[in-house]
């Protein structure tokens, strides 16, 4: 591949740079959300960095673990989503159900 080494590893500094920014946004996030969200950055600049250092050693192989970590980051992103919606959706029905006991 004939990718400029200059590019990939200024690309590779900014991925490190979103990963840094996942993991605070991860410790501090106030919601479990926004802690998801935060993983998944996180996971997805992973991905980049192993695609940037695929490219950068010309490993072909290492394509080919980055498409195989996306195809489990897409199983776990569902997981994750239902794992928060089922959380949020349990917390309400609850809030409903002790308002409708103090009303009573």
């Amino acid at each position: 591949m004939n990718t400029p080494v200059v590019v990939v590893d200024i690309a590779l500094v900014l991925v490190v740079a979103g990963a840094l920014a996942a993991i605070v946004r991860a410790s501090i996030g106030p919601s479990r959300a926004d802690r998801v969200v935060a993983a998944e950055l996180g996971f997805i600049a992973a991905v980049s960095a192993i695609v940037l250092i695929a490219l950068r050693l010309d490993e072909p192989i290492l394509f080919d673990f980055a498409l195989i970590a996306v195809l489990v980051g897409f199983l776990t992103t569902i997981g994750l989503a239902r794992l928060v919606t089922r959380k949020e959706v349990t917390s309400e029905e609850d809030r409903g159900q002790d308002r409708k006991q103090e009303s009573t």
